[in-house]
């Protein structure tokens, strides 16, 4: 079942983040201006909001998404010593990632990227990080083809979220 469509503001200027369209079964959600995401899940926008970034959240079925989008956002560094943590750097969309997963404590997984060197549209730096995290039976494979799945908007990396 497809969600509805559910507009959010982030802040005034902050642009739609409601799922846009079906793709092979998979919804793509929007993160305001700056990229879309797809999943396979019938996800709801959470309340969350950031101090200092621009974050957004989406929940459902099990499943939680988060971004963070700014200058602060979590380098995802300090979880080596988790149980199956793998980490890898790669490509997503054309924009240098890192890729970490790992098993958390009730046996569900951990997956995030994060984006270390982004621009806005004004020529601002940023970072990005999105973190999906989801029960056992989902699988890291799936939340891992969820974070490659981003695609940024605009021409450059950071199409400004506040913009």
């Amino acid at each position: 079942m497809a969600p509805g469509v559910a507009a959010c503001l982030l802040s005034v200027a902050f642009v739609s983040c409601s799922p846009v369209r079906t793709v092979q079964n998979w919804t793509e959600y929007r993160f305001g201006n700056v990229l879309s995401f797809r999943a396979p899940f019938a996800l709801e926008r959470t309340g969350e909001r950031g101090i200092d970034s621009n974050v957004a959240g989406w929940q459902g079925e099990g499943i939680a998404i988060t971004i963070d989008y700014g200058l602060f956002s979590d380098p995802l560094n300090r979880y080596d010593d988790r149980s199956d943590y793998e980490s890898v750097t790669e490509p997503v969309n054309g924009r240098t990632a890192r890729i970490i997963s790992f098993a958390e404590s009730d046996g569900g997984w951990f997956v995030g990227v994060h984006f270390p060197e982004l621009t806005t549209q004004d020529g601002r730096a940023a970072r990005l990080t999105m973190v999906v995290r989801g029960p056992p039976d989902t699988g890291r494979d799936t939340l891992v083809r969820i974070v490659r799945s981003i695609t940024f908007s605009g021409s450059d990396a950071g199409s400004s979220a506040d913009t």
